[in-house]
């Protein structure tokens, strides 16, 4: 297989919805927000087609229509160990470590997370020198970040690819966080603690498999990111990892916000050079507001298989599974207005 490949009161979901409010914060202190319309329609996929002006598909031998009420948010992990920054060509070696799908549902006032894989290989989007559409390459969902500056047009990438290999659902916007921001988190609310779902001793001899330890800064970074002989080195194990810390971390940082009036300002100061969004701070606010009050559903997986590429693993998703779980987040039965 050939790939290409470029050089509880707080919900499960609060993990995610820090990073929100962070933001939310950071846009709130700024005297100015460039405000830039960046929603993505995705276009028809040979599955879909038009009716009554809303996107319909067939499956299990029934006609399901797009839903018209969700509002959907991408969330990504960028793996970069520098800002993110706006730099001069069309390409970058930012890739997307971790990719979440926030999916609020407004009529029953809930909401789901979707954890895909970075390593699902599939039809990436790419652009050209001039920062402008020139086709596709078939490679790793991560690397869609890849193509564009590294900002906003990395994003609005990353936004396609995924709207595409989810058979062209709507995602309205994004929101991209550094993963060198981790250690700065870790460090800010005095360390997370966890029991380690896997050897790193390797790398830090302190942190074997079953111990529960508080993880500094750089251990952190290690445990949310490190997948190299660790464990079976799948991207699967770490995806775990990464949803066992984000649980453990969003208690630290609730504790610290409540105990200490100066912890978001300081949280600010350090982690606004690391993020970039497509939404104004209203937009931002409505979100986190939505998901501290709506019901929370938790994490959905893809169910698939990681094998070892020519070179790197790469994830491919059960195509049956793939569509149920589309149709169930995104779908509802198709009933013909009058």
């Amino acid at each position: 297989m050939k790939m290409k490949e470029k050089k509880n009161k707080f919900p499960a979901i609060i993990a995610v919805i820090i990073i929100v409010i962070v933001i939310i914060a950071v846009f709130k202190s700024m005297s100015v927000w460039e405000h830039k319309n960046s929603t993505v329609s995705a276009g028809d996929t040979e599955q879909t087609e038009q009716t009554d002006d809303v996107d319909t598909v067939y499956y299990d031998g029934k006609l399901y229509a797009q839903r018209q009420d969700l509002e959907s948010v991408l969330i990504m992990g960028v793996d970069k160990y520098e800002d993110q920054t706006n730099d001069e060509g069309y390409s970058n070696n930012q890739q997307s470590d971790f990719i979440m799908l926030l999916v609020m549902d407004k009529t029953n006032n809930s909401y789901s997370v979707l954890h895909i894989n970075r390593d699902t290989m599939t039809d990436i989007p790419t652009l050209d020198i001039y920062g402008d559409p020139s086709g596709s390459v078939y490679g790793q969902l991560a690397l869609a970040h890849t193509y564009g500056k590294g900002g906003n047009d990395s994003c609005r990438n990353s936004v396609k690819a995924v709207s595409d290999y989810l058979f062209g659902v709507n995602i309205d916007h994004y929101i991209a966080l550094t993963m060198d921001a981790v250690p700065e988190l870790n460090d800010l609310v005095g360390g997370v603690k966890v029991k380690l779902l896997d050897d790193f001793t390797k790398y830090y001899p302190e942190m074997t498999e079953g111990s529960e330890l508080t993880l500094n800064g750089e251990e952190a970074l290690a445990y949310v990111r490190y997948r190299m002989d660790i464990g079976d080195s799948t991207n699967i194990n770490r995806m775990e990892r990464q949803r066992q810390y984000m649980l453990a971390l969003k208690d630290k940082f609730a504790e610290k916000v409540n105990s200490d009036d100066n912890f978001m300002l300081n949280t600010i100061g350090i982690l606004s050079d690391y993020m970039v969004s497509d939404c104004t701070a209203d937009q931002l606010s409505s979100i986190c507001n939505t998901c501290m009050a709506d019901k929370d559903n938790g994490f959905v997986e893809i169910p698939g298989e990681a094998v070892k590429g020519e070179e790197y693993m790469e994830f491919y998703a059960d195509d049956d599974e793939l569509m149920k779980t589309v149709i169930d987040l995104f779908y509802e039965p198709y009933t013909e207005t009058k």
